[in-house]
C-alpha cells in the first residue's frame, strides 16, 4: 500500500491518522474520536481537515478547548503540526506522518460524516459509490486499530465503546448493500475480537447475524476467529448459528462451502456444549 504525508492526532491511547474530513471529539460512542476524561463533554469539539489545513472548533463544551494553552472563544481555530490541544482534561497533539492512500485526498462523501468520511464542501463534486465504500472500509480499519490498542492495555470495555456504534451501522445497512465486502469482513473480525476480549456472547452472535444478513460464506480467517471466540464465550445463541448454517447449506455447491459447513457444524456443537 502506498502512502502520502498527512496529519495525525496523538491520543493518550495511540496515534490516529487524519485524512481530509471532519471528526467529532467527545465521550459519546457516536464520536469519531472518543476520549475519556472527567472534564470531557459527550460532544466536545470538532476537528476539520481540508486543503487549507486543520482547524478545531468547540461545540459548546463545559470545560473548553485550548490550543497551546489559549482557550478558543468562538468559531474555529487553526491548528498546525506540533500544536498541543487540551480537550477538557485530555491533551492531544497534531503531528505530520505517512497516511495510507486508501482514501483519496480529495474524497468528499455526502451525508452525515462518520469517522474519516469528509464533510461536503460547496466546491466538492459528488463522489462515486466506490469512493464512499472505500472510505467506510478505511474508517473501520482506523477504529479497529484504536480498539486494538485499548485491548492491548487491558481495556476491552473501551474498545467496545469505540467499535459498537460503527458495527451497528454495518449490520443495520447490511440488507441494502451499502457496505462492501471489505467493510463486512472488518466488521466481523472486530466483533469476534470483542467476543474474545471481553468475553461477550453478544458479539459472537453479532458476527453470525452479519454473515447471515449479507448471505456470505465465512472466510478461513473468520472461521478461525469464530473457533477462538467459542472457546472463551458462554451463552452464545445456538439458534442464530443453526440458522446461518442452514443458510450456507442452501448456497450453491463449492469446495469452499463444503469446508465451511464442516467447521460450522463443529462450531454449532461447541456452542451447544457450552450452554
Amino acid at each position: 500500500m502506498s502512502t502520502h504525508k498527512g496529519y495525525r492526532l496523538k491520543l493518550p491511547t495511540g496515534t490516529l491518522p487524519l485524512p481530509p474530513g471532519a471528526y467529532e471529539i467527545g465521550r459519546s460512542a457516536h464520536c469519531q474520536v472518543i476520549l475519556e476524561g472527567a472534564k470531557v463533554s459527550r460532544l466536545h469539539a470538532r476537528i476539520v481537515v481540508d486543503d487549507r489545513g486543520v482547524a478545531i472548533e468547540d461545540l459548546g463544551s463545559s470545560n473548553g478547548v485550548f490550543v497551546n494553552n489559549k482557550r478558543i472563544s468562538r468559531g474555529k481555530a487553526a491548528v498546525a503540526p506540533g500544536d498541543r490541544l487540551l480537550v477538557g482534561d485530555v491533551e492531544l497533539e497534531l503531528t505530520v506522518g505517512d497516511l495510507p492512500s486508501t482514501v483519496p485526498p480529495d474524497a468528499r462523501p455526502s451525508g452525515r460524516p462518520t469517522l474519516v468520511e469528509s464533510l461536503p464542501s460547496p466546491s466538492s463534486a459528488a463522489t462515486s459509490p466506490r469512493t464512499t465504500v472505500t472510505t467506510k472500509a478505511h474508517a473501520l480499519e482506523l477504529l479497529g486499530s484504536v480498539a486494538e490498542r485499548a485491548i492491548g492495555t487491558g481495556d476491552a470495555k473501551r474498545a467496545e465503546m469505540i467499535l459498537e456504534g460503527r458495527l451497528r451501522e454495518v449490520l443495520d445497512a447490511a440488507g441494502v448493500d451499502s457496505w462492501d465486502a471489505r467493510s463486512r469482513e472488518l466488521a466481523v473480525e472486530s466483533a469476534l475480537l470483542l467476543a474474545r476480549s471481553l468475553p461477550a456472547a453478544r458479539w459472537l452472535d453479532f458476527a453470525v447475524d452479519l454473515l447471515a444478513a449479507t448471505r456470505t460464506l465465512p472466510s478461513e480467517r473468520e472461521l478461525s476467529a469464530f473457533e477462538s471466540a467459542v472457546t472463551r464465550v458462554t451463552g452464545a445463541d445456538a439458534r442464530k448459528l443453526q440458522h446461518y448454517t442452514t443458510l450456507v447449506q442452501s448456497m450453491p455447491s463449492s469446495l469452499e462451502k463444503v469446508r465451511s459447513l464442516k467447521r460450522l457444524e463443529a462450531l454449532l456443537a461447541a456452542v451447544c456444549g457450552r450452554q
